[in-house]
């Protein structure tokens, strides 16, 4: 963390005649401001650690981005694609994640969810059900 980030509240708190904020204090206001913008979530890779539909040998796979679905994407097992490509999603506060796999050329089935906050920072998430398993990297900004 910047010096910068943890003087500001400082400041402020002494001005107010509050005295110093601490630094988990001055973190937790920092971490407040970043969640009332916007952000952005892009998905950086994707890899598969074990298909749905292993007796086929491919996964006909898309991420669910908030309201964005990502383009689909054929994968085998131990396959890693970037795709980072496939779009963006703005949102405020929170949004979610979804992977999600086509079954019998039909229907889209959910293979886990995950909430994503608006900060600063790149994540790792491991979706999986009873059966798949997928390994995402997604880079989440706060926009100016």
């Amino acid at each position: 963390m910047n010096r910068s980030h943890l003087i500001a509240p400082l400041l402020v708190g002494a001005l107010a005649g509050l005295g110093p904020v601490p630094a988990a204090t001055a973190v937790a206001l920092e971490a407040a401001a970043a969640a009332t913008g916007t952000c952005s979530l892009r998905l950086v890779t994707t890899k598969a650690v074990n298909l749905q539909h292993d007796g086929s040998g491919t996964d006909e796979v898309r991420a669910h981005l908030g309201n964005t679905n990502t383009r689909t994407r054929a994968y085998t097992l131990g396959q890693r694609r970037n795709t980072l490509s496939d779009g963006t999603e703005l949102f405020s506060d929170t949004t979610q994640l979804s992977l999600q796999v086509l079954v019998r050329d039909v229907v889209w089935r959910t293979i886990d969810t995950r909430q994503v906050r608006c900060e600063d920072r790149t994540r790792d998430f491991v979706l999986s059900n009873s059966d798949a398993r997928y390994k995402t990297r997604a880079i989440i900004e706060v926009l100016p």
